[in-house]
């Protein structure tokens, strides 16, 4: 296995646990890991370590954070802005 390969294998590894503890304690979670790979560019979003992200990427995380952040600040009743 290459680095990068091994890197990502751990990542994903780390991601499972973070997100098994969530739904176990009822946090909410973001699955980034889940969204990336169902972008239709992915390799526009990660450099070729295949864990950090590229410009693009960080552009395309901070919005679903946005959206996320929008979502649950909705589910409380809380305002939100209009895009």
């Amino acid at each position: 296995m290459t680095s990068a390969e091994s890197a990502v294998a751990s990542w994903r590894a780390y991601n499972e646990v973070v997100t098994d503890l969530a739904r176990e304690r009822g946090w909410p979670v973001l699955d980034l890991a889940a969204r990336a790979e169902a972008a239709p560019d992915l390799d526009a979003l990660f450099l070729a370590d295949g864990i950090h992200f590229t410009p693009r990427g960080l552009d395309w995380i901070s919005g679903e954070l946005a959206r996320a952040i929008e979502q649950i600040l909705a589910a409380e009743g809380a305002p939100t802005r209009n895009p």
